[in-house]
């Protein structure tokens, strides 16, 4: 079983708007493009499905879980920045850190910069999906090798 969350957004990205960079100290909230629901929960939903499909395993529960459904290994996510910069180029980054039992932990950190648009949004969000899933695919493979035998 694999135990998924927390998952944290820093404070400019947890709000309903799309958020775009203007400068490297200036950003944009889009009235009119906004996520469908909160981004923090977004991500852990679509990370579910996407690890689900990765490691394959129907066995994945979200923090917080059932005290009674302790999960082999628990794969937190700390999002430290998602937009698209003022050239067009999506970036994110994130800390991540996979635990098994009380004191065998290990922190990682994801860097994604890929193209996208400035004007585009459908294709920004698109762009933004594609770090996700490459996100996942890092924490897939730490996750199986965790959990092979021996």
């Amino acid at each position: 079983m694999v135990g998924l969350g927390p998952v944290h957004i820093p404070a400019y990205l947890d709000r309903p708007q799309i958020v775009t960079a203007t400068s490297g100290q200036e950003y944009r909230l889009s009235e009119d493009h906004r996520w469908t629901e909160r981004l923090d929960e977004n991500i852990a939903r679509v990370s579910a499905q996407n690890l689900s499909a990765l490691i394959p395993t129907d066995r994945i529960v979200m923090h917080p879980w059932p005290r009674e459904s302790q999960p082999d290994v628990q794969v937190g996510i700390s999002i430290q920045e998602m937009h698209v910069d003022p050239r067009g180029e999506v970036r994110m980054s994130a800390l991540w850190s996979l635990r098994q039992g009380k004191s065998d932990v290990t922190h990682h950190r994801f860097n994604c910069h890929l193209p996208a648009s400035t004007t585009d949004y459908a294709q920004m969000v698109e762009v933004e999906s594609q770090c996700l899933i490459r996100l996942n695919r890092e924490m897939a493979v730490a996750i199986k090798k965790r959990l092979q035998p021996g």
